[in-house]
């Protein structure tokens, strides 16, 4: 792969006379193979201007104590707060963390530079990517700290990636950002089988749906991935999601609430995949419900309390609906 060319030297040997006391202190840790502890002296604009490769047993400086650490896993136990992290260059697999040497909880520092690294762009045709593990964090400080601008920035680096968001508390003008993105993204919110301690809007949904009905371009993907008994996004914010103009590739859903069952099948979606219950649908809806999606992935599922009979009479004139409508691909 071609290196880019780079405006200087990015990184600087600190010498063992330059180090200051916590960074000494730092490499005492080490008996056998102390680290080498660099200086960053520039921002990269892409993860393959760092030589990944050659780095290992490595930590990069930045200010404030912060350290971009590549090497044994082990050597992060030693500090109460860290983020670990993963960097792929081809086959090549570089485990590394980031923490505050001054052993302090520096949420707010760690997390910064945790998105700092994340939005380095990369390059054309490189074939180097990061993982980062925001899960040795409590489940409420990723949101509580991440900016709205640095979470723009993690977004617009890859816009190729996927997005997994599984928990935590957001607020409405950390969410807009999620729906206003220039361009299509892959986008999954909340874990099934989380009940209400996986992902939550602050406000149910209500800025996040507000900027999505506003888009005049496609989102992309969009998978709520909620336990049945608790979604992140309420009635009236789904119904106005779904019966809008707003144009998605894939709609990815979890059940939803008896009321609003049925809202998923008008979305412009060109792929719906839902598993629903048949229970609370009167069969006649299906004489006139419309169907956007020309890609159906459905399961339909049936309460204790229904009888199979029941079954039958909402399968069938559901089945003589997409008949009647005639545009499914699959």
């Amino acid at each position: 792969m071609k290196k880019r060319k780079a405006k200087g030297p990015l990184l600087q040997l600190i010498t063992e006379e330059k180090m200051t006391c916590e960074q000494k202190d730092f490499v005492s840790n080490f008996t056998d193979d102390p680290p080498k502890i660099y200086k960053l002296l520039r921002t990269p604009a892409h993860l393959d201007e760092i030589d990944w490769e050659k780095l290992d047993n490595t930590a990069i400086c930045r200010k404030n104590g912060l350290i971009i650490w590549i090497g044994r896993p082990a050597i992060r136990d030693c500090f109460t707060s860290t983020i670990p992290f993963t960097v792929h260059v081809g086959e090549i697999q570089r485990d590394g963390a980031i923490f505050n040497i001054q052993y302090k909880e520096d949420h707010d520092g760690i997390i910064e530079t945790a998105a700092w690294l994340a939005s380095r762009k990369r390059g054309e045709g490189s074939n180097v990517r990061i993982e980062i593990d925001v899960s040795t964090l409590d489940r409420d400080t990723l949101p509580e700290v991440l900016k709205p601008n640095q979470i723009a920035c993690l977004l617009d680096a890859c816009p190729t990636r996927k997005f997994e968001l599984l928990d935590g508390f957001w607020y409405p003008e950390q969410s807009v950002v999620l729906a206003t993105r220039p361009y299509p993204i892959d986008l999954i919110l909340g874990e099934e089988e989380s009940g209400d301690g996986c992902f939550q809007f602050q406000d149910e949904g209500a800025a996040f749906v507000d900027a999505l009905v506003q888009r005049e371009a496609s989102f992309g993907s969009l998978s709520l991935r909620f336990d049945e008994h608790w979604v992140a996004i309420g009635y009236r914010s789904l119904r106005r999601l779904f019966g809008s103009e707003t144009h998605f590739e894939k709609l990815e859903l979890c059940k939803l609430d008896d009321l609003s069952v049925l809202f998923p099948f008008e979305a412009n979606t060109e792929v719906l995949e839902y598993d629903f219950y048949v229970d609370p649908v009167d069969p006649d809806v299906f004489n006139y419900l419309d169907i956007f999606a020309k890609d159906l992935r459905i399961k339909m599922l049936i309460g204790f309390e229904a009888s199979d009979r029941f079954f039958e009479a909402v399968v069938d004139p559901f089945w003589a609906r997409l008949a009647e409508l005639g545009h499914f691909e699959r």
